[in-house]
């Protein structure tokens, strides 16, 4: 039995040893075709276009601090457009955005879900060599997903940016992103998350989002395209178009980030990126209260059965099975059969291991290290995995923006 918890240690410790060679990877290719090509022309000469998409659904609070940020951008003005594509809001977000629309000179437009009745026709580009047949968005049951389908199919723009409106932007942020798809001759983008919060609660989320943010990040670094986050996404638009968008996937209700990016992935293998720098870091408030956590995390759970792409199932099979074990060794502890001891020194080792791989990362994104709240989450996270992969085997719903599924 002894052997068996060095095993199942030691197997843990690999993995994140080659995590950690997979963010290096990442990291070495950001800062060396960082190097090379880089934007500086300000005149807005030979920059690609680019189009800034953000979803909507009763957000008047917080839409305006992301529509500042926006403004100023170290982008060229005259090459970025915003499009805000609002979900049905009960609380005046259609009438700010045409208010605001007012000063920004074209720069702000704003659909309505009402209007997403037509067929979707993508706007034709040279030498995008794709398939144009319409997509009827009125029988895509997503909202998030119409809306941003919606809003690319309005432009003609060589880049699209997808972020959340309750988020926060960098004013580099436009520009880290362009400049990692083109100095890395790549095809989409995945930008750094961070929860935001002062409350015990909000720093736990910080701590276990960010792993999953250098997860996607490691990942990538080998070829694999597993983990991303919409609040902080870019894409060409011939790419979005070449696979459809989310066509095929559109009954899930979310899940616009990662089906598109296992999507793009296959059909672009080695042409995705991730943006490892603080440079590009959105941040986004932390759920404020356990029942909003909850809906949350089951929300991203639920989609576990629908993803295609075989990085991403081995990946959180292979995770499950480790917690599964883990949890087995601490019921082993319970009834004796292995001792205190033993299981304290294999606790360690897991602490042990994600501290080398999110102490430095951490810091290289500029996602706030909390060492108290790390040691909650590491110590935790087997019960918090199996808790919410039992809430999805026994398909239960969720509640998200005002509706349940």
């Amino acid at each position: 039995m002894s052997y068996l918890v060095i095993l199942w240690g030691a197997l843990y410790f690999a993995f994140i040893i080659y995590l950690i060679m997979g963010w290096r990877t990442t990291l070495d290719t950001w800062y060396q075709r960082d190097e090379l090509g880089q934007v500086t022309d300000t005149t807005g000469a030979e920059l690609p276009t680019v189009t800034v998409v953000i979803p909507v659904r009763n957000e008047a609070q917080n839409l305006p601090m992301l529509l500042a940020d926006l403004w100023i951008q170290s982008y060229p003005a005259n090459l970025v457009r915003i499009v805000v594509v609002d979900d049905a809001s009960t609380d005046g977000t259609p009438d700010l955005v045409r208010r605001l629309a007012l000063t920004q000179d074209g720069r702000l437009q704003l659909i309505t879900q009402p209007e997403l009745v037509e067929p979707l026709q993508f706007v034709p580009r040279a030498n995008d060599n794709t398939d144009n047949s319409p997509i009827n968005l009125a029988l895509m049951p997503s909202a998030k997903k119409r809306a941003i389908m919606a809003a690319i199919s309005t432009t003609t723009a060589d880049i699209i940016l997808t972020t959340d409106g309750d988020c926060r932007v960098p004013t580099s942020w436009i520009m880290t992103m362009v400049k990692t798809m083109r100095n890395q001759g790549a095809i989409a983008v995945s930008g750094p998350v961070t929860l935001t919060g002062t409350s015990r609660f909000a720093q736990l989320q910080s701590m276990e989002f960010g792993s999953l943010v250098v997860t996607g990040g490691a990942t990538l670094g080998h070829g694999w395209a597993t983990m991303c986050n919409g609040a902080n996404l870019g894409y060409y638009r011939h790419a979005f178009v070449k696979v459809r968008g989310y066509e095929g996937v559109e009954h899930q209700p979310s899940g616009d980030d990662e089906f598109l990016w296992h999507r793009l992935g296959a059909q672009y293998p080695g042409q995705l990126a991730f943006a490892p720098t603080s440079s590009a870091l959105v941040r986004t408030a932390a759920a404020t209260t356990w029942h909003q956590f909850v809906q949350q995390r089951t929300r991203w759970a639920s989609k576990w059965d629908q993803y295609d792409g075989l990085a991403y199932s081995l990946l959180a099979a292979g995770l499950g099975l480790w917690y599964f074990g883990t949890l087995v060794l601490i019921g082993l502890a319970l009834v004796g059969t292995i001792s205190w001891a033993q299981l304290a020194i294999f606790l360690s080792n897991k602490l042990l291991a994600d501290c080398l791989l999110l102490l430095p990362t951490y810091q290289q994104l500029g996602i706030r290290w909390r060492t108290s709240a790390f040691m909650i989450v590491g110590l935790g996270y087997p019960f918090y995995a199996a808790y919410f992969a039992f809430r999805t085997l026994l398909g239960r719903g969720f509640e998200w923006k005002g509706r349940t599924y």
